[in-house]
């Protein structure tokens, strides 16, 4: 069983990292903007309780999703508003960032305020993605595709493609064309594809 498990890793190693994913992220205080002001107590409340059914339900702006499932996202590096990068977890550990390509993707996600409802992203958040493309291009040279999490259905359908559930795809609107288009600009020497 262990031997056939590791054959089932080294071929998902072979075709791992062929997508950076850059998209942005709210990312307050535990309860902050996210939820209704009304709702901000409860929320921290239910948090400091150790009551997650609670705060699953009342602590998330995406309540479209909070049921379909204990599991919430995650990514593998996070860009703060002032330029620091984190990496959150190995580029190597799978992450959940985006719908059907998480076991091919490095997901990159950028603090942004309101609501992802504008392109607010700071000159220092963009020369930081471009640097993390940059040096994660050199670090796994079978990086083949760079796209922001907005685009990501436009590989639907392409062999990189794994989401078997044709119901459960998302409208983002992340990280925004014009950031995107800087990122491009900045790498084009990387010959990033989007498809």
């Amino acid at each position: 069983m262990e031997i056939q498990a590791l054959k089932i890793f080294n071929s998902i190693k072979l075709i791992l990292f062929l997508i950076l994913v850059l998209g942005v992220i709210t990312v307050l205080t535990a309860c902050g903007d996210l939820v209704k002001e009304s709702d901000a107590n409860a929320c921290n409340s239910a948090i400091d309780a150790r009551n997650y059914e609670t705060a699953k339900s009342i602590c998330t702006d995406r309540k479209d999703i909070a049921k379909a499932s204990a599991l919430n996202v995650s990514a593998h590096f996070l860009v703060a508003r002032d330029g620091t990068i984190y990496r959150l977890m190995p580029e190597t550990w799978m992450a959940r960032h985006v719908i059907g390509l998480n076991y091919s993707s490095i997901g990159v996600e950028n603090v942004g305020g309101s609501g992802n409802k504008k392109e607010d992203l700071t000159p220092a958040q963009l020369k930081s993605n471009i640097k993390l493309v940059r040096y994660l291009k050199e670090k796994y040279p079978t990086i083949t595709h760079l796209i922001g999490h907005y685009e990501y259905r436009e590989l639907e359908g392409t062999e990189l493609w794994l989401e078997q559930d044709k119901g459960y795809r998302t409208q983002k609107n992340d990280p925004g064309k014009k950031f995107m288009k800087a990122v491009r600009q900045k790498v084009k020497d990387l010959n990033l594809t989007k498809l």
